[in-house]
């Protein structure tokens, strides 16, 4: 259930990207693991239904280590990997998995 639900929102995300207007794209610094709080509400306010919908699944993938430490969250993040069979997802899976757990067992993209 959980897998489907990601790949529903993957999807539905890639179709409220906006159109590129051309220009330079803003990169955040290598090395850090979690958007500050600026860039957070930057990515909100920009697009408020790809950050409910990016959220989202990280509420599912918190749910999923919270039942299962990082062991768990592989398993979430495998499951969808299989149903999808999309690059893609598991690239964008990967990313908004970061950063979830604690000191012990973190996904790090």
């Amino acid at each position: 259930m959980s897998a489907a639900v990601i790949i529903e929102c993957i999807q539905e995300y890639d179709r409220h990207r906006a159109p590129r207007t051309g220009g330079l794209r803003v990169v955040s610094p290598a090395g850090r693991s979690v958007p500050t709080a600026a860039e957070q509400v930057a990515s909100l306010l920009d697009n408020p239904v790809r950050a409910a919908l990016r959220g989202k699944v990280r509420d599912i993938g918190w749910v999923a280590f919270a039942s299962g430490g990082r062991a768990g969250l592989q398993r979430l993040y495998d499951a969808v990997c299989d149903e999808s069979g999309s690059a893609r997802v598991s690239s964008v899976l990967d990313k908004w998995f970061n950063g979830i757990g604690d000191e012990a067992e973190r996904w790090v993209a």
